[in-house]
This record gives C-alpha cells, structure tokens and sequence, in this order.
C-alpha cells in the first residue's frame, strides 16, 4: 500500500472516530455541580487555547465547511473560556453562604461544559494520534526528497509533492548579485 492509500486510510479511521466520539459517555455522567481548584482551572484554560487553535484546521481538512466552524466550534471555544474563567475555584468559596446568584450560575455553566470539554480533549488527542501517523508515513519520503533536493539545488531545481501526491519539479532563480 503506498503513501497515498495509507494516509487516505488513517483519514477514514479519524472521520470515523470523530463521528463516533459524539456517541461516547463523557468522562463524567455526574449531573451535580462541581467547582474546580485553581490548578484544573489553568490547565482547562490552556487546553481550551490549545484546541481552539488545533482542532478548527482539523476540522476544515475532513470537510467540515469554515461557516460551520464559525458558527459552531468557535463560539463553544469562546463560551468554554469565558466558562471557565468565571467558575469561582474552591479557595475562592470557605462557605456555602459564599455562593452568590453569580457566581452559582457560572458554577452550573462550568458543570455542564466540563464534560464537553473532556470530550474535546478526547477528540484533539486523535487527531494529534492522526497527525503523529500521517507524518510517520510522510517521513522516509521527505528524507528522500530533501536528498534530491539537496542535489537538484546545484542546478536551481527542486522537486516536490503537490496536494494530489504527484511529484513536481520547480526552477528556481538563482540569487543574482552585483559582485
């Protein structure tokens, strides 16, 4: 099986967990309220940053149209962080008599987004799986064609692959001086 098979391979494997994750039970079914330390709080903050970043070109590569990106995807990434940022951490609340109108409705906004959160987690760790796979395959052949490319740059040529997985070569314009 060549390069192009196995990575259209590993492509469907992803299309099918993605579509399949939305079927998993969350990593919690608890429909209590939950407040969070400090720490998980800053570690969900960077894992929301880190996702909103990742998983929207992910996304666009599997079809997912970029309208359907902005209407959906970005806006939960915005909601989780204001989600998070808002939830009060368990240092901030010694006492339930602590617990205010807002601060109770961000706790409860923090509860059910959370497991969310962790399904999303789950999403961008096969994706990144994928990503790890498909440039495992890619590699023998970016070490062969930057050994070429190393010989070709004598002659101010360079071979690549285009989208399709065909091999094309590029004139290159040598750098002219005034010496």
């Amino acid at each position: 099986m060549g390069y192009l098979e196995k990575k259209s391979a590993e492509t469907d494997i992803l299309k099918q967990e993605i579509v399949l994750a939305a079927f998993r039970p969350s990593a919690t079914t608890q429909s209590e309220l939950f407040v969070p330390e400090q720490s998980e709080k800053r570690d969900m903050l960077k894992r929301v940053g880190i996702n909103e970043d990742v998983l929207p070109s992910a996304l666009l590569q599997i079809g997912v149209s970029e309208e359907r990106i902005n209407q959906i995807v970005l806006p939960f990434f915005k909601r989780a962080t204001q989600a998070v940022s808002q939830v009060p951490s368990l240092k901030q609340i010694q006492s339930p008599e602590q617990i205010d109108d807002a601060k109770l409705k961000a706790i409860q906004e923090w509860s059910a987004i959370r497991p969310q959160v962790r399904q999303i987690d789950q999403l961008a760790e096969l994706i990144e799986n994928y990503n790890n796979e498909v440039n495992r395959l890619y590699s023998p052949f970016k070490t062969y064609l930057d050994l070429v490319n190393e010989f070709l740059g004598e002659s101010h040529k360079n071979l690549s692959f285009g989208s399709n997985g065909s091999l094309t070569e590029t004139k290159l314009m040598p750098f002219l001086s005034n010496c």
